[in-house]
């Protein structure tokens, strides 16, 4: 396996940007890594820019530790820092919730993070808020989605001052349009999966009774059977099976409106962004990638959107599992994506 791979880099700091009540974790927090400080005064001689993930997890699991670390490891050596976020999920927090998570880490990130990392790394490069770059994948591709699409708006109705717009987006398959792939109404929940296992059922619905969860690891090293019992595991089955994840994630029944579809709200202003359309994706048709391609060329935004023969998960998944193809897609897909990017952080 090549040397580009990485499973896991342990970040500089982990910071609590967002206290959330009855929360199993206090809050949701971010990690972040910042670039070798000698790197920084040798080549950049000045502030260094930022790249945000998030992960995917069909917005019911996941964590900061579940996104791909190639990336983190490529902009680390390329002079940018990296921050991994959370926010809560399913089904104690709605799609609502989700963005507003996202935003308030937005706003941590301008106004607070800069003195949190130097609290924690002492002479770490100072961070240049206004030069940053969302990337995610599934439903993390859509979280990426979101924020880009909920700053252009605070920025278009706010009479204070703008917030800076992101520099980019790459997103990797993504769920934009609920109406088309998770749209059962919730009651089809409980008359799918209760009378097929009723065993599992009363174990899954004590999911309901649990504090709120920012962080359910996914990627874990070695994997536990047991947690596959767990009812949040079970929740993440019964929504797929029974086709509800969107009524749970909207907190209505379809048919979903306009709002609730982020490239119903794109406008020309929307950042340039780099969409991955995984042509053997079977969990999220690559239609919903494609519509984001289609939106950002009729407002004139800059779209770039490669057709990758790869399966959901291509991006943020560890090459480990994908042992004999990892390495094509980044030379192909992957690594192009980082260095556009990398040229908008400019």
């Amino acid at each position: 396996m090549s040397d580009v791979f990485v499973d896991n880099i342990e970040p500089h700091c982990r910071l609590l940007f967002k206290p959330v009540g009855h929360c199993q974790t206090k809050g949701a927090h971010m990690d972040a890594w910042v670039p070798k400080e000698p790197f920084v005064r040798e080549k950049i001689c000045g502030k260094v820019p930022l790249a945000i993930f998030f992960h995917g997890g069909a917005f019911t699991i996941g964590s900061t530790h579940d996104i791909g670390f190639n990336q983190v490891k490529w902009f680390l050596e390329h002079g940018v820092a990296c921050v991994s976020v959370e926010y809560r999920m399913l089904p104690q927090a709605q799609l609502s919730d989700i963005r507003m998570d996202l935003v308030d880490a937005y706003k941590f990130i301008l106004f607070e993070l800069n003195n949190a990392v130097q609290f924690h790394v002492p002479n770490a490069p100072e961070i240049d808020t206004t030069r940053c770059l969302v990337s995610g994948g599934s439903a993390g591709g859509s979280c990426a989605l979101w924020l880009a699409h909920d700053i252009e708006h605070w920025n278009t109705i706010s009479e204070n001052p703008k917030a800076p717009s992101l520099r980019c987006v790459i997103s990797a398959y993504p769920p934009v349009d609920i109406n088309g792939i998770f749209a059962s109404p919730r009651e089809e929940l409980e008359k799918k999966v209760r009378p097929a296992f009723p065993d599992l059922w009363k174990k899954m619905i004590k999911i309901y009774d649990e504090p709120v969860c920012c962080s359910e690891p996914y990627l874990d090293p070695v994997h536990d059977p047991k947690k596959d019992e767990e009812p949040r595991q079970l929740f993440l089955k019964a929504v797929t099976l029974s086709n509800t994840l969107g009524s749970f994630l909207l907190g209505k029944n379809p048919p979903f409106p306009d709002a609730d579809n982020v490239t119903k709200g794109m406008t020309s202003s929307y950042p340039p962004t780099f969409i991955f359309c995984a042509l053997e994706d079977g969990m999220i048709p690559v239609e919903q990638s494609f519509m984001v391609e289609r939106t950002l060329q009729g407002l004139g935004v800059e779209v770039v959107a490669p057709r990758v023969p790869a399966p959901h998960g291509f991006l943020d998944m560890p090459a480990k599992c994908f042992p004999d193809r990892a390495q094509g897609w980044w030379d192909q897909a992957i690594l192009p994506s980082l260095e556009w990017a990398l040229k908008k952080l400019q």
